[in-house]
């Protein structure tokens, strides 16, 4: 969510994924129902008004991006639960997860570098509060303030469910055979892959006999 707020990313425009699909001696297996041992997703975003277009690369399963240049060797890459990598033209930073402790590569920069003021509210609790945030905002009503709001967290769980469409599709061989060679395009307003149209089946669901989502 951090990337997705702080560049303004929107609809994705495109995903693809490399996946790992081989046990013991070169076995090759396949879960459609659960997730796959490891993978790495690629999800393409346009330009937003003066922001150039980006690419946002999710790693699973113990893969991790290359070291930065700028990392000493006995430095760690984000934290043990994870971390968010941003690429820039200017420099590098590097955060834990969900953001946490903020850090500008390489690491000698941050003892000549006054990071700004929080422009919102920090969660209290730090990581481990956004329940608690959550359940206070249904109790005092309409506008108070919730880090991840409707308006920020629908639209991310769509990128994030972008990820697990390219996965759902890398080894579809009902009809067309994807088997993740190519990217998914993405039709955001409407809700679409439009190069591959077997994959559409899995963004919207068919309710069975006479019940709906209302």
């Amino acid at each position: 969510d951090v990337p997705f707020r702080a560049l303004k990313l929107g609809y994705p425009t495109a995903v693809e994924c490399s996946l790992r699909t081989y046990t013991g001696f070169f076995q090759e297996v396949f879960y459609n129902d659960s997730y796959p041992l490891s993978s790495k997703i690629h999800i393409q975003f346009p330009a937003r008004g003066s922001m150039p277009p980006v690419e946002m690369v999710w790693y699973d399963g113990g893969l991790t991006p290359k070291r930065p240049e700028e990392l000493l060797p006995d430095e760690m890459l984000g934290e043990w639960d994870g971390g968010i990598l941003f690429e820039g033209t200017k420099g590098k930073l590097m955060a834990g997860l969900f953001g946490r402790n903020p850090t500008l590569l390489p690491t000698r920069k941050m003892k000549e570098t006054k990071l700004p003021a929080p422009k919102q509210p920090l969660v209290p609790g730090g990581t481990e509060g956004h329940q608690n945030q959550w359940t206070a905002a249904c109790k005092k009503g309409y506008g108070t303030f919730t880090s991840s709001n409707f308006d920020i967290a629908g639209p991310l769980t769509e990128t994030v469910l972008m990820g697990n469409l390219a996965i759902r599709s890398f080894n579809f061989k009902e009809g067309e055979n994807f088997n993740g060679r190519k990217q998914l395009l993405w039709d955001g307003p409407n809700m679409r892959i439009t190069n591959f149209d077997a994959a559409n089946q899995f963004v919207r669901r068919t309710y069975r006999g006479n019940y709906k989502l209302i």
